[in-house]
């Protein structure tokens, strides 16, 4: 799985079901880092973060690490929106995990 050619396909939720369901979390507008392809090991800065307590957006997060396994983290994608972006890397809509 090489981010080049990764894609999620939509789902049938919106943002806002996504969020209202949610009691704390961080949401990721973006990632930079790094992803092991032979393992699935990630690790990088959350880039546009923000905390979020109860759905809504408490604040914003400012130099946050997050680190985990691509593998695993597609295996809890709780719910995935509607709506999805194509970027040059991949398409992504956004997407919920537990």
């Amino acid at each position: 799985m090489l981010p080049s050619n990764f894609i999620i396909e939509s789902g049938s939720q919106t943002k806002d079901q996504l969020v209202d369901e949610v009691d704390k979390a961080v949401f990721v507008g973006r990632f930079s880092g790094n992803t092991e392809v032979s393992n699935g090991n990630f690790s990088g800065a959350v880039k546009q973060g923000f905390l979020m307590d109860k759905g809504k957006i408490s604040y914003p997060l400012i130099g946050t690490i997050v680190s985990g396994n691509s593998y695993k983290l597609m295996k809890n994608v709780s719910g995935i929106s509607k709506s999805s972006k194509l970027l040059s890397l991949g398409g992504y809509p956004l997407f919920k995990v537990l």
